[in-house]
């Protein structure tokens, strides 16, 4: 049931998140945009690779996107 967010703007929503919350969110999005920007790298000719490359507790920020063209010229 989503009638107690009818008026509340996103801004408003986010900032009265638990902090755990907001910072799952934010690794969400951030997965979402990764996610895109492989797509678009692979719809354009290019070899993409999402690697995770350290451990989520040294880091969670620990995805690197490599890419490089399949037929370079």
């Amino acid at each position: 049931d989503d009638a107690g967010l009818r008026g509340t703007d996103v801004e408003s929503l986010v900032k009265n998140m638990k902090d755990l919350d907001r910072a799952m969110l934010g690794l969400i999005c951030k997965e979402i945009i990764d996610i895109g920007r492989y797509m678009w790298l692979q719809d354009h000719g290019q070899d993409a690779k999402l690697v995770k490359y350290v451990s989520s507790d040294i880091s969670p920020e620990n995805h690197l996107l490599m890419a490089k063209c399949r037929n370079p010229v």
